[in-house]
């Protein structure tokens, strides 16, 4: 891949890293490149923690410099990390297991968690007739992409609900973002099942949604930092920066949303809102920011650390899908980095945040 082929972090000169601008920065020793493989085909607010830590300074204060190539499937991004041309891939464990399922996961592991579980939801239009997910038998179901989490997720709701995914309904699948929610709009499709960021962009550009009843929502669905088994062995200081950066940078967000959203806009700017000023594509971009960053830390109160993981997910993950039961959870995540991941200096941050351009 050539190096015009990733995308590039501009530095933002936060108050929180602005003395890696004076004259002990020209000394310091040069970044270590590091690649993101992403499973989806463009760069998103899905992924605002780890697509911005280079932009607020916290990768380059881990001695970092990241780029990130859009694949446009977990399949696709797993396949990078097991031929080195990715360090590290942000991926779903209902993806993960499913491939693990059939025997096609390469030696890589989870080392932190950085959304948890719920973020799904299934849409209809507010004038459609549909109100229950057993009503969607027959019907025409959207989803952005057949490679990645909303839809195996998709396809386990469904089943819960008592229909058949493979006979029961048909699948089509529309687009990430804005044109999901115009799909379903303009009735090509009668439900769309997508997760919480997608739904904000949608919600943002000011396409109405309902949403149907899901019952309890089931502990699957969240997305874990991977990389390879060897580099964890071999560069653990690595992958102990790139955590502690997005860790950092969850804290920013849940402090500062706005700031978050002007930062990504910074960073990206053609995946910005295509609204008239910078500061109403803030507020669009907030919108879908907001809906995730709960997600940023776990609901489990024995989970108090940023990043931190449970063998119960992984096979409360499984058994939704209806995969094999996982005997060893173990093999697909450790929280041996968590400790170092976790020793920042979180005040700091929250005064970053609280400062930041807006």
């Amino acid at each position: 891949m050539q190096r015009r082929d990733l995308l590039r972090l501009p530095a933002l000169g936060l108050a929180s890293v602005a003395a890696l601008s004076g004259p002990a920065a020209m000394a310091a020793p040069p970044l270590t490149r590091v690649r993101f493989a992403l499973p989806n085909k463009a760069i998103e607010p899905l992924g605002a923690n780890y697509l911005i830590p280079g932009q607020l300074g916290y990768y380059r204060q881990a001695g970092l410099d990241a780029s990130f190539i859009p694949l446009g499937s977990v399949a696709a991004a797993v396949a990078a990390l097991a031929d080195h041309r990715a360090d590290f891939a942000a991926l779903p464990a209902s993806d993960v297991l499913e491939l693990a399922a059939h025997g096609g996961l390469p030696d890589i592991v989870a080392f932190y968690e950085m959304t948890y579980p719920f973020k799904y939801g299934i849409a209809v239009d507010p004038a459609s007739p549909i109100h229950s997910i057993a009503q969607l038998r027959g019907k025409t179901i959207g989803v952005a992409n057949f490679g990645t989490s909303e839809y195996p997720v998709g396809r386990a709701l469904l089943r819960r609900a008592g229909i058949d995914p493979t006979r029961d309904v048909h699948w089509l699948a529309v687009g990430e973002g804005v044109i999901g929610g115009v799909a379903l709009q303009h009735h090509r499709i009668d439900a769309f099942i997508y997760w919480d960021t997608g739904f904000g962009q949608i919600e943002a550009a000011g396409i109405p949604l309902r949403f149907l009843p899901l019952g309890p929502p089931p502990d699957v669905g969240g997305i874990f930092l991977f990389t390879s088994a060897a580099l964890l062995r071999q560069r653990p200081a690595l992958a102990t920066g790139v955590g502690k950066a997005v860790a950092e940078t969850s804290l920013f967000i849940q402090t500062n949303p706005r700031a978050g959203a002007y930062a990504f806009i910074k960073a990206f700017p053609s995946a910005a809102p295509k609204v008239a000023s910078l500061q109403k594509q803030v507020d669009a971009l907030a919108v879908p920011i907001r809906w995730r960053m709960p997600l940023y830390r776990s609901k489990d109160p024995a989970l108090a650390r940023w990043g931190e993981m449970s063998a119960k997910e992984w096979r409360a993950t499984a058994a939704f899908l209806h995969l094999p039961r996982i005997a060893d959870p173990g093999k697909y995540f450790t929280n041996a980095l968590i400790p170092g991941i976790n020793a920042f200096d979180a005040a700091a941050v929250v005064a970053a945040a609280r400062h930041a351009p807006q």
